[in-house]
Formats: structure tokens, sequence, C-alpha cells
């Protein structure tokens, strides 16, 4: 864990330095923990759309928060959210809001 923490500092880092401001669009609400019965123990993940400098489409996808995080970020299905994007790589990729 400590190095994982590590090397997510590292990347969060490099891509509030250098990385380039584009806006993505979530397309899944995945649920992280299915098998709680409690609402309020589970926790999702949204996966989220952005075009990538050839055109291409790529996903990524935010850290794990709950539902009413992201209801309190107002975040929906379709809407624009700020990510940056690694100018070498674009397949890598965080949510501005994740950063903080």
């Amino acid at each position: 864990p400590g190095l994982r923490q590590v090397s997510r500092q590292s990347l969060l880092s490099r891509l509030k330095n250098e990385g380039i401001a584009i806006t993505a669009r979530p397309i899944e609400f995945i649920c992280d923990k299915p098998e709680e019965t409690e609402e309020r123990f589970r926790t999702y993940h949204i996966v989220y759309e952005y075009e990538g400098p050839d055109g291409e489409k790529i996903t990524g996808k935010s850290q794990t928060h709950s539902r009413d995080w992201f209801e309190h970020q107002g975040v929906g299905i379709g809407d624009p959210i700020d990510i940056l994007a690694d100018p070498k790589n674009p397949s890598v990729s965080n949510w501005r809001k994740d950063m903080r």
C-alpha cells in the first residue's frame, strides 16, 4: 500500500504540472461493494469517456466515493467533468475533483 500511495502521488503531481485539461463525460456508475446490504456502506466509481488526440475514445475511472458524494458534486451520466490527461500517454488521466 505504501508504494502504491507514493506512485499515485507522483502521478498526480505530474498531471497537475504537465496534464492537459480535457472535458470528459461519465458513462457509467459502478458499485464497488454490491454485496453491502446497506446503501450507506456501498461505494462507487464512475467510468468516464473522453476524446484522445487522434479522435479515439478513451475511458478512465474515478476514485471510489459514496453515491451521495457524487450527487453532492452534481455528477450524473453524460454531465461534463474536468480531467487532466498525460500529454505523452493520453490514456492516463485523473478527474480534477479526485485530486483535491
